[in-house]
């Protein structure tokens, strides 16, 4: 049940501002910023920062603005980009990053490579291969989960293809 902009916004911004999710947008010379409904999690604070109450959420939207619930995610159908798969190299350079600014922060970071598919080149999995053998990824329990989880300290355990 996401909200919904309506023809009453004055594309003021607010809700952009406020919005955790990032699912408000609109493109230059729009009427209206809009809502996406694949990406709206009802946080309501787009709706409380409005200065000009023009947003609602769906399931309470007035009838004279109904309409507003197509227009919105036609929005984003004609504008949204298509999502592919992450490129080998960016997704290496990401998970390069968080692991940087876990050890940065004192904190641990696991990460999951899902397999490319018969599409990967060789040359692709074979570095992805290499760079497994050096990984050593520090296992530890902090205080999260059962009681009867025992308390470890860091053990560096290395990882290795099938």
């Amino acid at each position: 049940m996401p909200y919904v902009i309506t023809s009453l916004c004055t594309n003021d911004g607010a809700c952009v501002e406020v919005c955790p999710v990032a699912c408000i947008h609109t493109k230059p010379g729009a009427p209206q910023f809009y809502v996406d409904p694949e990406v709206c999690i009802d946080c309501e604070q787009c709706e409380i920062v409005c200065p000009v109450d023009a947003i609602f959420k769906d399931v309470d939207m007035p009838a004279e603005h109904l309409e507003s619930i197509e227009i919105n995610a036609a929005f984003f159908r004609q504008n949204k980009a298509a999502i592919g798969p992450v490129p080998f190299e960016s997704a290496w350079a990401m998970i390069q990053s968080a692991h940087e600014y876990a050890q940065m922060v004192g904190a641990a970071v696991t990460a999951v490579v899902v397999d490319e598919g018969q599409g990967g080149s060789a040359q692709r999995r074979a570095r992805l291969q290499q760079s497994l053998h050096r990984c050593r990824i520090s296992c530890r329990h902090d205080g999260i989960g059962p009681a009867s989880a025992p308390a470890a300290a860091a053990q560096p355990v290395d990882f290795a293809p099938r």
